[in-house]
Protein backbone atom coordinates (compact mmCIF):
# COMPACT_ATOMS: atom_id res chain seq x y z
CA UNK A 1 0.00 0.00 0.00
CA UNK A 2 2.22 2.94 -1.33
CA UNK A 3 0.12 5.99 0.77
CA UNK A 4 -0.10 3.80 4.20
CA UNK A 5 2.40 5.70 6.13
CA UNK A 6 0.37 8.75 5.62
CA UNK A 7 -1.52 6.68 8.27
CA UNK A 8 0.61 5.41 10.67
CA UNK A 9 -0.78 5.49 14.10
CA UNK A 10 -4.90 6.35 13.17
CA UNK A 11 -7.71 4.09 11.64
CA UNK A 12 -8.37 6.78 9.11
CA UNK A 13 -9.38 5.62 5.81
CA UNK A 14 -8.71 8.13 3.55
CA UNK A 15 -6.60 11.50 3.71
CA UNK A 16 -8.36 14.79 2.76
CA UNK A 17 -6.41 18.35 1.81
CA UNK A 18 -8.65 21.02 0.27
CA UNK A 19 -6.18 24.08 -0.44
CA UNK A 20 -3.95 25.98 -2.81
CA UNK A 21 -0.93 23.84 -3.58
CA UNK A 22 0.67 27.25 -4.58
CA UNK A 23 0.83 27.65 -0.46
CA UNK A 24 0.57 24.32 1.05
CA UNK A 25 3.21 22.32 -0.48
CA UNK A 26 2.33 19.24 1.67
CA UNK A 27 -0.51 18.82 -1.26
CA UNK A 28 2.27 19.78 -4.24
CA UNK A 29 4.46 17.31 -2.90
CA UNK A 30 1.65 14.60 -2.81
CA UNK A 31 0.50 15.77 -6.15
CA UNK A 32 2.75 17.27 -8.19
CA UNK A 33 0.01 19.90 -9.76
CA UNK A 34 0.85 23.67 -8.76
CA UNK A 35 -2.38 25.70 -8.60
CA UNK A 36 -3.07 29.03 -7.59
CA UNK A 37 -6.77 27.77 -6.73
CA UNK A 38 -7.53 25.36 -3.84
CA UNK A 39 -8.31 21.91 -5.19
CA UNK A 40 -9.27 19.16 -3.49
CA UNK A 41 -6.94 15.72 -3.18
CA UNK A 42 -8.43 12.22 -1.13
CA UNK A 43 -5.94 9.82 -0.96
CA UNK A 44 -6.18 6.13 0.47
CA UNK A 45 -3.64 3.77 1.74
CA UNK A 46 -3.91 2.12 -2.09
CA UNK A 47 -4.65 5.13 -4.17
CA UNK A 48 -4.73 9.24 -4.85
CA UNK A 49 -7.23 11.33 -6.49
CA UNK A 50 -7.72 15.05 -7.25
CA UNK A 51 -11.03 16.74 -7.55
CA UNK A 52 -10.91 19.52 -9.64
CA UNK A 53 -12.80 22.43 -11.89
CA UNK A 54 -13.07 22.34 -15.55
CA UNK A 55 -10.71 25.13 -15.71
CA UNK A 56 -7.63 22.82 -14.71
CA UNK A 57 -9.10 19.66 -15.48
CA UNK A 58 -7.15 19.31 -18.84
CA UNK A 59 -3.42 20.59 -16.86
CA UNK A 60 -4.41 17.95 -13.97
CA UNK A 61 -4.54 14.76 -16.37
CA UNK A 62 -1.27 15.71 -18.34
CA UNK A 63 0.59 16.76 -14.97
CA UNK A 64 -0.76 15.98 -11.61
CA UNK A 65 0.89 12.67 -10.25
CA UNK A 66 -1.83 10.78 -8.90
CA UNK A 67 -4.14 7.50 -10.01
CA UNK A 68 -7.34 9.43 -10.71
CA UNK A 69 -8.11 13.11 -11.40
CA UNK A 70 -11.86 13.97 -11.31
CA UNK A 71 -14.10 16.25 -12.24
CA UNK A 72 -15.37 18.43 -9.74
CA UNK A 73 -18.85 19.17 -11.38
CA UNK A 74 -19.47 16.19 -12.73
CA UNK A 75 -19.06 14.74 -8.49
CA UNK A 76 -20.82 17.52 -7.29
CA UNK A 77 -23.97 17.00 -9.19
CA UNK A 78 -24.36 13.32 -7.58
CA UNK A 79 -24.88 15.23 -4.20
CA UNK A 80 -28.58 14.73 -3.43
CA UNK A 81 -28.82 16.58 -0.52
CA UNK A 82 -29.77 19.94 -1.92
CA UNK A 83 -30.40 21.94 1.98
CA UNK A 84 -27.77 24.06 2.99
CA UNK A 85 -25.60 26.57 1.24
CA UNK A 86 -22.46 24.04 0.54
CA UNK A 87 -19.69 24.96 -1.88
CA UNK A 88 -19.44 22.69 -5.76
CA UNK A 89 -16.05 21.79 -3.81
CA UNK A 90 -17.91 20.14 -0.80
CA UNK A 91 -20.62 18.63 -2.45
CA UNK A 92 -17.67 17.03 -4.52
CA UNK A 93 -15.50 15.60 -1.63
CA UNK A 94 -18.63 14.42 -0.42
CA UNK A 95 -19.43 12.49 -2.91
CA UNK A 96 -16.42 11.59 -4.00
CA UNK A 97 -16.31 10.19 -0.20
CA UNK A 98 -19.23 8.21 -0.15
CA UNK A 99 -18.60 6.36 -3.24
CA UNK A 100 -15.75 5.25 -1.64
CA UNK A 101 -17.55 4.26 1.46
CA UNK A 102 -14.82 6.31 3.44
CA UNK A 103 -15.91 7.73 6.55
CA UNK A 104 -13.47 8.19 9.01
CA UNK A 105 -11.15 11.28 7.41
CA UNK A 106 -7.44 12.23 8.33
CA UNK A 107 -7.46 15.78 8.14
CA UNK A 108 -4.14 18.73 7.89
CA UNK A 109 -3.93 20.74 10.91
CA UNK A 110 -4.51 23.51 8.32
CA UNK A 111 -7.81 22.14 7.43
CA UNK A 112 -10.77 24.98 7.56
CA UNK A 113 -13.46 25.16 10.36
CA UNK A 114 -16.13 25.40 7.83
CA UNK A 115 -15.14 22.18 5.76
CA UNK A 116 -14.90 20.61 9.03
CA UNK A 117 -18.49 21.79 10.73
CA UNK A 118 -19.80 20.52 6.59
CA UNK A 119 -18.53 17.06 6.62
CA UNK A 120 -19.29 16.27 10.49
CA UNK A 121 -22.79 17.55 9.96
CA UNK A 122 -22.70 14.33 6.76
CA UNK A 123 -21.51 12.22 9.52
CA UNK A 124 -17.73 11.88 8.95
CA UNK A 125 -15.61 11.05 11.79
CA UNK A 126 -12.73 13.77 11.57
CA UNK A 127 -9.04 12.88 12.96
CA UNK A 128 -6.09 15.69 12.85
CA UNK A 129 -2.73 14.85 11.89
CA UNK A 130 -0.46 16.22 14.35
CA UNK A 131 3.24 16.45 13.62
CA UNK A 132 4.50 16.83 9.68
CA UNK A 133 2.27 15.35 7.47
CA UNK A 134 4.37 13.79 4.79
CA UNK A 135 7.24 12.86 7.24
CA UNK A 136 9.02 11.66 3.47
CA UNK A 137 9.43 15.71 3.34
CA UNK A 138 11.69 15.59 5.82
CA UNK A 139 14.31 13.12 3.89
CA UNK A 140 16.30 15.28 0.67
CA UNK A 141 15.98 13.11 -2.58
CA UNK A 142 19.32 14.05 -4.52
CA UNK A 143 17.30 16.22 -7.04
CA UNK A 144 15.73 18.17 -3.89
CA UNK A 145 19.52 18.55 -3.05
CA UNK A 146 20.36 19.71 -5.92
CA UNK A 147 17.26 22.54 -6.66
CA UNK A 148 18.40 23.86 -3.11
CA UNK A 149 22.26 24.16 -3.65
CA UNK A 150 21.04 25.50 -7.02
CA UNK A 151 19.07 27.94 -5.45
CA UNK A 152 21.80 29.11 -2.82
CA UNK A 153 24.28 29.38 -5.11
CA UNK A 154 21.84 32.00 -7.50
CA UNK A 155 21.18 33.69 -4.28
CA UNK A 156 24.61 34.09 -3.53
CA UNK A 157 25.90 35.43 -6.47
CA UNK A 158 23.08 38.19 -6.49
CA UNK A 159 23.29 39.12 -3.31
CA UNK A 160 27.33 39.43 -4.01
CA UNK A 161 25.65 41.59 -7.12
CA UNK A 162 23.73 43.54 -4.29
CA UNK A 163 26.56 44.24 -1.76
CA UNK A 164 28.89 45.60 -4.28
CA UNK A 165 26.80 48.21 -5.20
CA UNK A 166 27.11 49.02 -0.92
CA UNK A 167 30.51 48.53 -1.23
CA UNK A 168 31.33 50.89 -4.32
CA UNK A 169 28.70 53.50 -3.52
CA UNK A 170 29.88 56.78 -2.72
CA UNK A 171 29.28 58.23 0.86
CA UNK A 172 27.67 62.12 0.46
CA UNK A 173 26.11 63.61 3.48
CA UNK A 174 25.92 60.44 5.08
CA UNK A 175 24.18 58.88 2.27
CA UNK A 176 24.88 56.33 0.10
CA UNK A 177 24.86 57.13 -4.03
CA UNK A 178 25.79 54.13 -6.49
CA UNK A 179 26.54 55.79 -9.94
CA UNK A 180 25.21 58.76 -8.28
CA UNK A 181 22.14 57.81 -8.05
CA UNK A 182 20.80 57.84 -4.03
CA UNK A 183 20.86 54.23 -2.57
CA UNK A 184 17.76 53.52 -1.19
CA UNK A 185 16.30 50.34 0.23
CA UNK A 186 13.57 50.20 -2.06
CA UNK A 187 16.12 49.86 -5.47
CA UNK A 188 18.38 47.96 -3.70
CA UNK A 189 15.43 45.54 -3.23
CA UNK A 190 14.21 46.03 -6.53
CA UNK A 191 17.62 45.16 -8.11
CA UNK A 192 17.53 42.14 -6.04
CA UNK A 193 14.20 41.03 -7.15
CA UNK A 194 15.13 41.71 -10.83
CA UNK A 195 18.51 40.02 -10.82
CA UNK A 196 16.94 36.97 -8.99
CA UNK A 197 13.98 36.89 -11.79
CA UNK A 198 16.14 37.03 -14.71
CA UNK A 199 17.31 33.52 -13.14
CA UNK A 200 14.20 31.98 -12.40
CA UNK A 201 13.47 32.60 -8.68
CA UNK A 202 10.85 34.89 -7.24
CA UNK A 203 11.75 37.41 -4.14
CA UNK A 204 8.86 38.51 -2.48
CA UNK A 205 9.32 40.81 1.25
CA UNK A 206 13.26 40.92 0.78
CA UNK A 207 14.71 42.82 3.51
CA UNK A 208 16.69 45.54 3.01
CA UNK A 209 16.91 47.45 6.31
CA UNK A 210 19.17 50.58 7.44
CA UNK A 211 19.97 51.64 11.08
CA UNK A 212 16.82 51.31 13.99
CA UNK A 213 14.44 49.51 10.99
CA UNK A 214 17.02 46.23 11.21
CA UNK A 215 16.28 46.60 15.25
CA UNK A 216 12.41 45.78 14.20
CA UNK A 217 12.25 42.39 13.19
CA UNK A 218 11.25 41.42 9.70
CA UNK A 219 10.86 45.27 9.02
CA UNK A 220 11.02 45.41 5.10
CA UNK A 221 12.97 48.60 5.01
CA UNK A 222 12.42 51.88 2.99
CA UNK A 223 14.08 55.46 2.28
CA UNK A 224 17.75 56.54 2.22
CA UNK A 225 20.78 53.73 3.17
CA UNK A 226 23.21 55.64 5.05
CA UNK A 227 26.38 55.38 5.92
CA UNK A 228 28.83 53.92 8.87
CA UNK A 229 25.37 52.23 9.85
CA UNK A 230 24.13 48.36 9.77
CA UNK A 231 22.27 47.62 6.60
CA UNK A 232 20.48 44.25 6.93
CA UNK A 233 19.55 42.16 3.89
CA UNK A 234 17.33 39.18 3.82
CA UNK A 235 16.62 37.55 0.64
CA UNK A 236 14.89 34.13 0.57
CA UNK A 237 13.59 33.50 -3.03
CA UNK A 238 11.77 30.84 -4.82
CA UNK A 239 12.11 28.53 -7.89
CA UNK A 240 9.68 29.23 -10.34
CA UNK A 241 10.05 25.69 -11.62
CA UNK A 242 10.77 23.62 -8.48
CA UNK A 243 9.53 25.92 -5.98
CA UNK A 244 12.68 25.44 -3.74
CA UNK A 245 14.01 28.34 -1.35
CA UNK A 246 16.95 29.39 -0.33
CA UNK A 247 17.12 32.13 2.47
CA UNK A 248 20.34 34.36 3.12
CA UNK A 249 20.66 36.98 5.82
CA UNK A 250 23.79 39.71 5.65
CA UNK A 251 24.65 42.59 7.53
CA UNK A 252 26.88 45.21 6.57
CA UNK A 253 28.36 48.47 6.95
CA UNK A 254 29.65 50.96 4.41
CA UNK A 255 32.71 53.21 5.81
CA UNK A 256 33.17 53.01 9.76
CA UNK A 257 31.14 50.68 11.92
CA UNK A 258 30.14 51.76 15.60
CA UNK A 259 32.92 49.95 18.30
CA UNK A 260 29.83 48.16 19.71
CA UNK A 261 28.77 46.76 15.86
CA UNK A 262 32.35 45.24 15.77
CA UNK A 263 32.19 43.63 19.55
CA UNK A 264 28.82 41.84 18.50
CA UNK A 265 30.85 40.69 15.23
CA UNK A 266 33.20 39.53 17.11
CA UNK A 267 31.42 37.60 19.73
CA UNK A 268 29.78 35.89 17.22
CA UNK A 269 32.46 35.02 15.43
CA UNK A 270 34.37 33.44 18.48
CA UNK A 271 30.93 31.81 19.25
Amino acid sequence: MKYSNLFEGTECEALLIIDSSEQNMDLYYLTRFFAPDAFACVITPEQSSVIVSDLEHGRACMEAKVDFVLRQIEYAQKYSDSAGNISVTMKAVISVLKEKNIRKVLVPQSFAVLYADILRAERFELCVKQGPLVKQRMIKTADELNYIAHAVLETENVLEDALNRIACSEIRDGKLYYENTLLTSENLKNHIAARLLERGYLSLYTIVACGEQGCDPHHQGSGPLYAHTPIIIDVFPRSLTNFYFADMTRTVVRGTPDPYLVSMFNSVARA
